[in-house]
């Protein structure tokens, strides 16, 4: 009995998520129909073209590898490590550290220059 259970609960993902996918392409139709004709003077879209420029953009900004979830990750360990190779550092190498970090990099603590009065 619990198969039969876990494969209609797969069922009902399917159909759900599959469901979710085009209500978004709907939904990006729709918005681009009501705002883009109107601001730049291009031409209405079909569904097919909506759910084209949503899968487009899926590949372009989240690529096809891994995930958001696993990227933020790899952020977390990355400044973890910094963060422990830092602290064992001397005040001195701290210091020469961030001089050379800021130089190499544009994170500067540094105010900009004021421009002069004309």
């Amino acid at each position: 009995m619990t198969s039969r259970h876990s494969g209609v609960k797969i069922a009902f993902g399917v159909v759900f998520f599959t469901g979710i996918v085009f209500l978004f392409g709907l939904v990006v139709k729709m918005l681009w129909n009501a705002v883009i004709p109107d601001i730049f003077g291009l031409p209405t879209i079909t569904y097919w073209q909506a759910f084209g420029l949503l899968l487009l953009s899926q590949i372009l900004f989240h690529g096809r590898h891994g995930s958001h979830f696993k990227s933020h990750w790899r952020d977390f360990r990355w400044k973890h490590h910094l963060a422990g190779y830092v602290a064992e550092m001397t005040p001195e190498e701290r210091e020469r550290f961030r001089k050379e970090w800021e130089s190499s990099c544009c994170f500067t603590s540094k105010p900009a220059p004021k421009s002069p009065d004309l």
